[in-house]
């Protein structure tokens, strides 16, 4: 017997609600709640303004000892939010990428949150399985691995066989998880809504749209459909990279909380004592990882944006093999449009330049006062602008922003935050494989294909590389030269189409079983469904004037036939009112049915 479809569970489908997320709890009962004042207390916590206010009675403190006091507080924090299970878990990960709210210490200690929890039990597993793929693993698939391989907060991966010899990894959802993650958000904006009324120190208002960012980001993760396209789309977009590995998803055996992918096996890439073993170059390995992050940012604006050590694998034979697609950044055309203008800006030590792209960008606000955010910025641009472009270091440039953003004079957007973040965590990944590593110097063969297939966006990179403003026109002729020069490389365009389709898609992709056979067709069949639901609602305001004219005629009928009787006293019509009156009704008994069989037949056509 299948489970009851709640509605929380209906619309963790469909994405997070945060009316949901209050309704998940009785405000009435908070204050009995243990839970909520665990809650409370971490929540304090993470919102504090200024961590370093309590020196421990000492009038002064030195950098390094207030250093220490901070991540013995961060460590507190994690060890806590451990303790409170799954969404603070992920609450943990989500804020260690926005460096731009919390102190240095706290954001490199929620970094290192381990996502490892003992996993459920197999009745359960079963269960799942039987619910979303229509019957139990052992009848699914020719050999299920009854002991997880991998267990996080959630779900679990146990290894597989199909029929056919092929090993899968499957990934099961843990039960209940989205009532749960309803409930504990629910916490965390009622506590912010109290804290507000109460005008607790911190920024609550700030903190209920952080929430509800984490909310959104959480439940796209637990859509493991999603996660799946998101695997095909990258897949698809890498698929002339021979060195990068895609796991191919197998929708005939995946659902909303199964996700089932084949099964690629390889070294951990920060387990450099097995890779050295190997005999691998990985020189050359973190080379092909920057090149392969900068094409899908730069190329296709759509990137992996969890690239921690647990993520990614390295093959016997070389290969970088991607894992987990729940988390991935999105970047427009605009926006890469925008940021290299910030490039150009920084550049050419324009400050006014610089504080409108930041505007353009959503890091600043329109109505914020632009003099102290130059001011807050002129020792950023001051630096950068001096260094030579192979010096640059993401982490410390990504530090430099977060500490920035910390004085409150910018904010990032998401999507922002993930893109630096990725390209700290992966530059630090290069630099376990290779100590020596260059950033710069790896990105330069995607770089350099992106200009030639981009030659109109040249002009704020070459400003960056020749260090002088350059414009694509006259009197520029070593810029042009070097962009005709890049054209000519031995790059081929990216757009460039090859017979090794390795991101081709299966046909049976298209295929999905179960209980969700109906739901994947239903986002193709939706502006079918819409046009329909218009058709519709145009009969109904058709059938209610007709009725409603048919209404007044019939009282004007009743009313000129009430007044002859009146003043003439002769009943000799009522014969013709009685046939005008039933003409009438029966003309509007039958609008009043008509909708009714066309809305069923619509129905029907739709089952």
């Amino acid at each position: 017997m299948r489970e009851p479809k709640t509605k929380s569970s209906f619309v963790a489908n469909h994405g997070y609600e945060p009316k949901i997320a209050e309704a998940s709890v009785n405000p009435w009962f908070l204050f009995l709640d243990a839970r909520f004042w665990q809650i409370s207390r971490v929540l304090l916590t993470v919102t504090m303004s200024d961590w370093g206010a309590d020196g421990g009675g000492e009038k002064e403190e030195t950098a390094a000892t207030a250093s220490e006091r901070m991540r013995s507080k961060a460590r507190w924090l994690t060890s806590n939010l451990m303790e409170l299970g799954a969404t603070f878990i992920k609450l943990g990960q989500f804020l260690s990428v926005r460096g731009d709210l919390l102190p240095p210490e706290l954001s490199e200690e929620l970094a290192l949150l381990q996502d490892r929890v003992p996993p459920f039990p197999l009745s359960l597993v079963r269960k799942t399985i039987h619910y979303e793929l229509g019957d139990f693993p052992e009848k699914v698939f020719s050999f299920f691995d009854p002991d997880p391989i991998a267990s996080a907060s959630i779900g679990q991966v146990h290894w597989a066989k199909l029929e056919d010899g092929t090993l899968v990894a499957v990934k099961v959802q843990r039960p209940n998880l989205a009532n749960l993650l309803y409930q504990d958000l629910g916490y965390m904006r009622w506590f912010a809504k109290i804290a507000l009324a109460l005008k607790l120190k911190g920024d609550w208002q700030g903190w209920l749209e952080l929430s509800d960012e984490f909310g959104r980001t959480l439940f796209t993760e637990i859509d493991y459909i999603k996660e799946g396209r998101n695997a095909n789309r990258l897949r698809h977009a890498l698929r002339e990279r021979r060195s990068i590995l895609i796991p191919r998803v197998l929708w005939k055996y995946t659902g909303r909380r199964v996700l089932t992918l084949e099964f690629l096996a390889g070294t951990k890439i920060d387990n450099i004592a097995e890779l050295e073993s190997m005999r691998l170059d990985l020189n050359q390995v973190s080379k092909e990882l920057i090149d392969c992050y900068m094409e899908q940012v730069l190329t296709n604006g759509f990137f992996h944006a969890d690239p921690h050590a647990g993520n990614l694998a390295i093959t016997p034979k070389g290969k970088i093999v991607i894992y987990d697609f729940g988390m991935m950044g999105e970047i427009t055309q605009a926006q890469r449009d925008i940021i290299w203008g910030c490039i150009g800006a920084v550049v050419n030590k324009d400050l006014d330049e610089l504080v409108r792209y930041l505007v353009k960008l959503g890091v600043v606000r329109k109505s914020a006062e632009t003099g102290p955010i130059a001011r807050t910025l002129q020792p950023f641009i001051d630096y950068y602008n001096g260094r030579p472009i192979l010096e640059l270091d993401f982490s410390h440039l990504e530090k430099d922003i977060d500490q920035i953003a910390m004085s409150q004079a910018i904010r990032l957007p998401p999507t922002l935050a993930y893109l630096i973040r990725t390209g700290a965590v992966l530059e630090g990944i290069a630099r376990t494989l290779k100590p020596d590593f260059s950033f710069v110097d790896a990105a330069k063969p995607s770089l350099k294909r992106w200009l030639a297939s981009q030659p109109t966006q040249a002009a704020g990179l070459l400003s960056l590389l020749y260090r002088k403003k350059v414009t694509l026109g006259e009197g520029h002729d070593v810029p042009l030269a070097s962009v005709k020069t890049l054209e000519n490389s031995g790059f081929p365009p990216l757009g460039s189409k090859t017979s090794a389709l390795n991101g081709a898609q299966n046909p049976e992709e298209t295929r999905l079983v179960g209980n969700n056979m109906r739901q994947s067709a239903e986002p193709s069949n939706i502006g079918h469904r819409l046009l329909g639901l218009e058709n519709v609602l145009k009969h109904h305001l058709q059938r209610a004037r007709r009725i409603g004219i048919l209404v007044v005629l019939q009282f004007l009928f009743n009313l000129y036939f009430w007044r002859e009787i009146l003043t003439t006293k002769n009943q000799s019509d009522s014969t013709y009112f009685l046939i005008g009156n039933g003409l009438m009704g029966a003309i509007i008994l039958w609008l009043l049915a008509k909708p009714g069989s066309l809305v069923t037949r619509s129905k029907k056509s739709d089952e």
